[in-house]
């Protein structure tokens, strides 16, 4: 297996993991809102954590499925597909840091403290985006256009 394609199989992953965290913004708000002060909430807050959760859920899926189109589109040398690939790993690595400043301090799902989770896996997921499309840059960097 070549630098690019394991690029293409680490974007692939990349995407499939942000699908699955689509999915768990779609779940968890209907948990959390059984527990602690979320049970006093008023309707209008309570819609507000539901469209909050629910708008990220949709971006983390349709980032997740953009991922795996361009997943294969880097295997024909698209820049735009590097491109898209450099940003999302960008993405994860700003998350990271604003999970740095404003940790996640209440229990979600199965996890009481949250942060323990999110903080590596965003550095990761990033690190997945970023390490194999920086060894290919070359590839891209003096395309005139692909």
């Amino acid at each position: 297996m070549n630098k690019k394609q394991l690029a293409s199989k680490l974007m692939l992953i990349g995407g499939l993991v942000e699908i699955l965290l689509g999915i768990l913004h779609f779940i968890w708000p209907f948990q959390l809102i059984k527990t602690g002060e979320y049970v006093h909430l008023s309707a209008d807050y309570m819609n507000l954590l539901f469209l909050s959760s629910l708008s990220i859920g949709l971006c983390l899926s349709a980032f997740g499925l953009l991922s795996i189109y361009f997943s294969k589109r880097l295997l024909f040398d698209e820049r735009s597909a590097w491109i898209y690939g450099i940003s999302q790993g960008l993405i994860w690595e700003i998350r990271t840091l604003l999970e740095l400043i404003l940790p996640v301090k209440i229990p979600l799902l199965f996890i009481s403290n949250p942060t323990i989770l999110i903080l590596p896996l965003a550095f990761l997921l990033g690190l997945l985006f970023l390490v194999p499309l920086w060894t290919v840059k070359e590839n891209f960097m003096h395309s005139e256009k692909k």
